[in-house]
């Protein structure tokens, strides 16, 4: 504890207390929280670099629809992602939900496409990502 009160030395006592009463209720929060809010959560945080993943790949194919399988093979090759193939599938499905306007999926003969719309900015998309996880937190 002496530790503690060296550091805060010099700072208002109010300021402490109330940094100290956000902490208690954000640890209060996260006790309640749903796991799969959490695991949610977790995964909406890894997804900005996913969409730019996704970007990247559908600009630099130039293909309209590629299928689920291989992109989801790519961006588990990918060195900035780091994920497996089945966890980089469960992002895809959860980017579906978040930004239905900007990916969408087809299925051809028992095989599932995505499609990218090129047209609408990655920035939009990765603000919707973090208003949903903004929700999620709150």
């Amino acid at each position: 504890k002496q530790w503690y009160q060296r550091r805060v030395r010099g700072v208002n006592k109010d300021l402490v207390a109330r940094i100290r009463a956000k902490e208690a209720k954000k640890l209060a929060q996260k006790m309640v929280r749903d796991p799969e809010k959490d695991k949610e959560l977790a995964m909406l945080g890894r997804c900005e670099m996913v969409v730019r993943c996704l970007r990247v790949l559908y600009v630099s194919a130039g293909k309209g629809c590629i299928p689920l399988a291989e992109v989801a093979q790519e961006i588990s090759d990918n060195p900035r992602v780091n994920m497996s193939t089945s966890l980089a599938e469960d992002h895809i499905r959860l980017l579906l939900k978040v930004a239905p306007e900007w990916l969408s999926t087809a299925q051809i003969r028992k095989k599932h496409y995505l499609k990218l719309n090129r047209n609408l900015d990655t920035n939009r998309v990765v603000d919707a990502i973090r208003c949903r996880q903004a929700l999620l937190q709150n």
